[in-house]
């Protein structure tokens, strides 16, 4: 939602902030450290995913 790829659940506009995006992909980040061999193959799986696919948005959000 904080990329604008998803429209906002009330508003229904697709909303920008990437300073709010930054934020949840390093809370992922620290998500990530702090589970880190106690997650199964599909956890650590999804959760890698994720968060590349989130960087890889930001990233391209940012880069305009």
């Amino acid at each position: 939602v904080s990329l604008g790829q998803i429209p906002h659940p009330l508003s229904g506009q697709a909303e920008l902030r990437p300073a709010e995006a930054k934020h949840f992909i390093d809370l992922l980040e620290v998500l990530e450290q702090k589970t880190a061999g106690n997650l199964g193959d599909d956890e650590k799986a999804l959760l890698a995913d994720a968060l590349h696919q989130l960087r890889l948005g930001y990233v391209s959000l940012t880069s305009r």
